[in-house]
């Protein structure tokens, strides 16, 4: 899967993510009464219809991080996926955060911006 789950995209606008941000959504099925399992590609970016969820991909999440070093990389032979994104001032490390997820690439990024937006940084 390489886009947000409908809980984390909840959360993440729950925690202050701007939902313009998205690059998807999943539409709100009325006969079911829940979201669609599948999001679409936004083909612009109204996605205001009643009770649509935004949705980001892994890139729209990753231009998220407000730091210019910012790594996604496998370890562990394709068994864990660690994002980390640093900061420099004057040469010395002003804020450093790491997660690492054994899910996916979107979960690893996706646990980094909850850092970031609990910390106030996004």
């Amino acid at each position: 899967m390489s886009y947000t789950t409908v809980e984390q995209s909840k959360k993440l606008i729950e925690m202050g993510m701007n939902p313009e941000t998205a690059d998807m959504k999943f539409r709100w099925d009325w006969n079911n009464n829940c979201p669609e399992v599948l999001p679409i590609v936004l083909e612009y970016t109204d996605w205001k219809d009643p009770g649509d969820i935004p949705c980001w991909s892994l890139d729209a999440l990753l231009h998220q991080v407000p730091f210019p070093d910012l790594w996604l990389e496998n370890i562990g032979g394709g068994y864990m996926w660690r994002c980390s994104a640093t900061t420099m001032v004057e040469g010395e490390i002003d804020f450093e955060a790491e997660e690492m997820s054994f899910e996916s690439p979107i979960d690893c990024c996706y646990k980094l911006l909850v850092k970031l937006l609990e910390d106030s940084y996004v």
